[in-house]
């Protein structure tokens, strides 16, 4: 693993059961397009409420979060719902002018990472590259992750620290799709792609790669 300089830094496809979502895991040419994926099928148990609906600065959480992700480098985004997901759909409604899709994770009870395996089949065979956003993290930048996507030139995995804290979003290559595959319950990606040989750590200064909504009163 290497280390890399600090950084300066609707339209949709409508509502899909895991089952039902397309998208293999062909190899495409390494420099084939980019997607972002936005996990969003938590349950709020936290928040006591439907957590991607709360307002912040004025929208509902799961907007701003698509919101950075769409402007993003990216060819479109998959976005994986599941708890309230027609609520949340209706949210998204008139966003991504044909670049989003939303995927349902009817399983999303048990876990993170379920979550995450409906995500990656539902990208397009084409899909080389893969950026993956939390949607309780409204902060996160698209530079950020432009960055990120930017570094998977010379490695399969490209992970930011803030002051040497594990952060938010997190950008990898085809080539690692098959080893998440083995995720169970809350396992995010993370753990798997630092063990790579060729995965590359990214220094960032920007605090909201790990300021994430828990609780009301973070959005207050």
């Amino acid at each position: 693993m290497r280390l890399s300089p600090k950084s300066s830094a609707k339209q949709t496809e409508g509502l899909h059961d895991a089952g039902d979502v397309s998208g293999g895991m062909n190899d495409p040419d390494e420099d084939g397009p980019a997607y972002a994926l936005v996990l969003a099928a938590g349950g709020s148990s936290r928040f006591g409420a439907t957590k991607m609906l709360a307002n912040w600065r004025g929208e509902p959480l799961i907007r701003a979060v698509m919101g950075v992700a769409l402007a993003s480098p990216v060819a479109g985004v998959v976005a994986v719902l599941g708890s309230s997901s027609d609520e949340i759909g209706c949210a998204l409604d008139d966003m991504g002018e044909g670049r989003l899709r939303l995927v349902v994770n009817t399983d999303w009870q048990s876990g993170l990472a379920s979550s995450l395996r409906v995500g990656l089949s539902a990208l397009p065979p084409d899909a080389a590259r893969v950026v993956v956003f939390l949607g309780d993290m409204p902060l996160v930048s698209a530079a950020l992750a432009a960055e990120l996507l930017n570094a998977l030139g010379s490695a399969s995995a490209a992970l930011p620290l803030y002051r040497g804290q594990p952060a938010h979003p997190a950008a990898f290559r085809r080539s690692v799709f098959e080893a998440l595959d083995g995720l169970r319950g809350d396992q995010g990606a993370r753990s798997t792609l630092q063990r790579l040989s060729d995965a590359v750590l990214i220094e960032t200064e920007e605090p909201g790669s790990i300021f994430d909504v828990d609780y009301p009163a973070d959005v207050s």
